[in-house]
């Protein structure tokens, strides 16, 4: 019976009550964080207007005008051409943000349809 070891195990060790516990703050937490200074560079870009530009009416209509020629749709358009029907309709009503990524679009359309987009000067 020499190999038995009586003695006590402890798994978990508690901490001394009497200890002071440590705490740390995390940055900003637990604060109200509705303070004006943070967002003062978000108010100030919103002070300047900004201009977006729509698709302009003669592209549009060139499109429209050259689709009905094909006799096609609006859907069968953006299924010949992988373009979500929504932006085909934005383009024809030209209701959509005139940028890079809808000039590929048009040229897209036009290419499908065999037009060539004349911009007029105004």
């Amino acid at each position: 019976m020499d190999c038995q070891d009586w003695s006590p195990v402890v798994f978990k060790k508690k901490n001394p009550s009497n200890a002071p516990k440590k705490t740390e703050k995390k940055m900003d937490a637990g604060k109200n964080s509705h303070k004006p200074d943070l967002n003062i560079k978000k108010l100030v870009e919103d002070d300047i207007p900004q201009i977006e530009l729509k698709v302009p009416h003669d592209i549009s209509m060139q499109i429209q005008k050259a689709r009905l020629d094909a006799t096609m749709t609006q859907h069968e358009l953006a299924t010949k051409t992988s373009i979500p029907a929504k932006i085909v309709t934005d383009i024809e009503n030209g209701s959509i943000v005139y940028n890079a990524q809808t000039k590929k679009y048009i040229q897209m359309l036009a290419k499908s349809l065999g037009i060539k987009i004349i911009k007029q000067k105004t």
